[in-house]
Formats: C-alpha cells, sequence, structure tokens
C-alpha cells in the first residue's frame, strides 16, 4: 500500500480510478474532484465493478446513485466504505 491510502477501501479506490482514468495513482487523491480526474458515467460504473469484485461488497442502486454525486474521491471512498457485504447467491 503506498503513502497517499490508509487502508484497503481507500488503496482499492485509488488504483481503480489510476487504471479507468490512465493516470498515476499519486495523482488520486481523497481531495481530488472526479470530475477533474476524468470519472464520467461509464467509467464510473466500470470502477463500481471492479471494486465490487475486489472488495466483495455489493453497490445497489441507492448507493450507485449517490457515487454518482460524489464530488471527491474522499466522499467516493465513504460511500464505498458504507455498501454492504455481497451475498452469496
Amino acid at each position: 500500500m503506498n503513502e497517499v491510502f490508509a487502508d484497503e477501501v481507500e488503496e482499492a479506490v485509488g488504483l481503480a480510478i489510476a487504471a479507468a482514468c490512465n493516470l498515476e495513482q499519486a495523482g488520486v487523491t481523497r481531495e481530488a474532484s472526479m470530475l477533474e480526474l476524468g470519472v464520467d458515467s461509464m467509467t464510473l460504473i466500470g470502477i463500481v465493478v471492479q471494486l465490487q469484485a475486489r472488495l466483495g461488497i455489493h453497490i445497489g442502486p441507492d448507493e450507485l446513485a449517490q457515487l454518482f454525486d460524489a464530488p471527491s474521491v474522499g466522499e467516493f471512498i465513504a460511500i464505498v466504505r458504507r455498501a454492504p457485504a455481497d451475498e452469496p447467491i
């Protein structure tokens, strides 16, 4: 884990955003604007799919709507933290 992120959730979000937007991970800070990083609606869906698989969480319609409104990476992280664990089928 690098110095920018404090834990697994923050690192997973940072890595997913950096990969999706072709950025250096160091440029994805908690204060960074999702819009300024280049995260659009299609990119966000890809990030969500990746995070669900990596973290074993379920991001439902309510959380997804909140993620679309998250102006910063820090707020995005807070919403991901509240997502419930994925339930096996």
